[in-house]
């Protein structure tokens, strides 16, 4: 044992040395009289222990305990006090020393067990005071790392409420444990409701007998995409499309499903195979009525033609003569009526002159034969639309001049037609009879909803109003190539 005695009575150091000797063990003692030269013993040898007298020559009180415990904060130390200050000895192991003892009252065995349980204690303080540190370390790095992992989750889960389509996870036991906000949105369930349930329980009855077996193809193959019907918390049945995906884990499986509400794109594959039912009809209607047309009036025309002409080579010079006038005349009325049959199919002008000159056509051609005058105003570029656009704006406006004809009981009407470098602005108007809206949302003869049709089939969109006994206005957007583009490729 290394003892270090700080002692500047130079017979309480003798006492201290001589105690020591008067029983067994190995010791090594150095004395110094003055704080400083403890301090240079200290700098310059290892010692185990040291014995401190608070009152020296150069230093006094708490500071000379200070002194030596800054500069060798792992150093034990034992306090050699007289009778008079063992008040401040007290003090003083409740900040750093170890223990005191008083001079001249210590034998061998208390100096002795003093100064080792003083080194024994220092050591256990200061490993508990690295462990202490160590584990504050650790809490403190954990922390760190859970703060990060929580941030990353926050993130994530933020992430995943802004998704449109609701997503959860369920357990192994298929018990949900998490949902997004678009879970709630589309199910009804609030976050709180959906913990606990069992996703089974989201999925229409029918389709839930397939549960098992779809989960066994999940575990086979990973993931599983497909179509299938859910209930919402009101109980109304919609259909979803399905994709659930298998993540294995140490603690066990957890399953995640993003399911999209597919109910819209339903209605408008129901509204795709309707209106193709409708153009199909559409279609055949169209050949009906030209199949009319040639058998009822052309058909005639030319078996009259026909008749007049057997007679003529059958007759006399002079008798054939007005047969044949009387032949060419029906010949001449069977070119104009092939030549109108042509421009109703679809006008010449639509393809070479473009829209506007097609309606000024049209609306010269209703008047003269309908009396009804239409009053038309554009601010448009001739030939400006694609040739699909043209002939839905044709055909609509053809739609809405015969149904004003047959039901608006006016002599005039008005068409404007406005276009930006987005869409074709058209508007249909009459002061008319009107008619009751509700009955045509329940279907009508007036041919709406062919012209409706026609602008869905470019994404455009048609609105009609209209009153009994305040007239009709038909409004239709049609999206168009910007003008810019048709300028460019004029070019």
């Amino acid at each position: 044992m290394r003892i270090l005695v700080i002692e500047d009575n130079p017979g309480d150091a003798r006492l201290v040395q001589e105690t020591l000797k008067e029983g067994p063990g190995d010791y090594t003692l150095e004395i110094a009289e003055r704080l400083k030269a403890g301090l240079d013993l200290l700098n310059s040898r290892e010692f185990d222990v040291v014995m401190l007298d608070l009152n020296l020559p150069d230093s006094h009180g708490l500071e000379t305990l200070t002194s030596i415990q800054k500069g060798f904060p792992k150093m034990p130390i034992v306090l050699h006090t007289s009778i008079d200050d063992e008040e401040l000895a007290v003090q003083a192991t409740r900040q750093c020393a170890e223990d005191y003892l008083v001079k001249g009252q210590a034998d061998n065995k208390l100096l002795r067990r003093t100064l080792l349980n003083s080194i024994e204690r220092k050591h256990m303080r200061d490993e508990l005071a690295e462990i202490k540190e160590s584990l504050e370390r650790k809490v403190k790095e954990r922390t760190f790392e859970l703060t990060t992992a929580y941030e990353e989750l926050w993130l994530q889960s933020r992430l995943l409420d802004m998704a449109a389509d609701a997503i959860s996870i369920r357990n192994s036991d298929h018990i949900i444990i998490y949902t997004n906000q678009a879970a709630s949105r589309i199910y009804g369930y609030s976050r709180e409701e959906f913990l606990g349930m069992k996703m089974k329980s989201l999925v229409e009855p029918n389709e839930a007998k397939h549960f098992e077996e779809r989960v066994k193809t999940v575990i086979a193959e990973g993931k599983l995409s497909l179509e299938s019907l859910h209930i919402r918390k009101d109980g109304s049945i919609f259909p979803v499309e399905l994709t659930t995906s298998i993540v294995k884990q140490q603690q066990g499986d957890y399953y995640v499903t993003v399911a999209r509400d597919i109910t819209a794109r339903r209605k408008t594959d129901a509204e795709k195979q309707a209106l193709a039912k409708r153009l199909f009809e559409v279609q055949e209607q169209e050949r009906r009525t030209i199949a009319r047309e040639l058998h009822d009036e052309t058909g005639q025309h030319l078996t009259l033609i026909k008749l007049m002409l057997d007679r003529s080579f059958k007759a006399t010079p002079e008798k054939a003569a007005p047969m044949l006038s009387e032949a060419a005349k029906e010949v001449a009325a069977v070119i104009q009526q092939v030549r109108n049959m042509s421009l109703d199919l679809r006008p010449g002008m639509l393809d070479d002159l473009g829209l506007v000159p097609a309606l000024v056509w049209l609306f010269e051609r209703v008047e003269k034969q309908s009396g009804l005058k239409v009053n038309f105003e554009h601010k448009v570029i001739e030939d400006m639309f694609p040739a699909e656009v043209n002939t839905a704006a044709y055909r609509i406006v053809q739609e809405a001049i015969t149904n004003i004809i047959r039901y608006a009981g006016v002599s005039e009407a008005s068409v404007r037609l406005n276009a930006d470098n987005k869409k074709l602005l058209i508007e249909i108007e009459d002061k008319g009879f009107g008619f009751d809206m509700g009955k045509m949302a329940v279907g009508t003869s007036t041919g709406i909803s062919a012209m409706r049709e026609r602008a869905q089939l470019l994404d455009g969109k048609l609105d009609v109003e209209s009153a009994p006994g305040q007239g009709t206005r038909i409004t239709v957007e049609l999206p168009v190539n910007s003008i810019e583009e048709v300028f460019e490729v004029k070019k």
